[in-house]
């Protein structure tokens, strides 16, 4: 983000947009999404399919954007199944399949039966499928990665908001204000579940995404406990967006470290 900031004041006369950032200037805007939406839908999937109650998540890096994933993919497992836990292995890296692939391995030899990764490769897919065990990707479609084992996973569409950028850049009506997407505007969304899980399942993944597209459901409503047992959000409260993208602590049922 800052390295994008700097060329901004190099060259005032271009537009830049930066995903996922937090800073702006007069030339540069950033865009998101909450994607988070996408992981509670296919934490709902995976609280149902998952026979040992274990899933495993392989993080890339613990900063604010995955842990409020993680905590959004057990949110989802537990609210269709109190008992299911959640075991993360950071990666720490964007994309090493070797790295990624060990994570991945020991969470199966913990008992972890569905796995998602926070972006990499595909090599978590692929060794979950390996193992038989169900598997879940990030940012786009993976079915092609583990054809029969595979979950469901968030996913982007940005092609829209680029073209909305690009047609405002033209008509000089661009601003630097940043946009956060979501399900309701098409930002997000998940992939088709895979072909073995069961048509209920896909319903009550159908379900909570209609809910959440008419503002019935919100991922981050209390009550809510963190890790440690202590009430952080009180029932009835909803988390505001602002307060998510600073996360920097685990849902109850989650196990790991976050590293400071």
């Amino acid at each position: 983000m800052d390295y994008t900031l700097n060329v901004a004041k190099k060259f005032p006369k271009i537009i830049f947009e930066h995903s996922a950032g937090h800073k702006t200037a007069n030339n540069m805007g950033t865009y998101f999404g909450k994607n988070f939406e996408g992981s509670y839908l296919a934490g709902i999937a995976a609280g149902i399919v998952t026979k040992k109650n274990l899933l495993g998540y392989v993080g890339a890096f613990p900063i604010p954007e995955v842990i409020y994933n993680i905590n959004a993919f057990a949110l989802g497992a537990q609210s269709v199944n109190p008992d299911a836990k959640v075991s993360v292995v950071w990666s720490n890296t964007w994309y090493d399949p070797t790295t990624e692939r060990q994570a991945a391995i020991s969470l199966l030899d913990k008992g972890a039966d569905v796995l998602l990764a926070y972006r990499g490769s595909s090599t978590t897919v692929q060794a979950a499928a390996e193992r038989g065990a169900f598997a879940s990707g990030n940012d786009f479609d993976r079915t092609k990665d583990a054809p029969d084992d595979y979950l469901t996973n968030p996913t982007w569409n940005r092609g829209p908001y680029y073209s909305k950028i690009m047609k405002a850049v033209e008509a000089g009506t661009w601003t630097n204000a940043p946009y956060m997407g979501s399900l309701a505007d098409g930002r997000v969304d998940i992939a088709p579940l895979g072909p073995k899980i069961p048509d209920d399942v896909k319903k009550l993944v159908a379900d909570a995404k209609a809910k959440i597209l008419d503002g019935s459901l919100k991922v981050f409503t209390g009550s809510i406990m963190e890790a440690s047992g202590a009430e952080k959000v009180k029932a009835g409260d909803t988390m505001s967006l602002e307060d998510i993208l600073k996360m920097d602590w685990f849902v109850k049922g989650v196990d790991g470290t976050i590293p400071k």
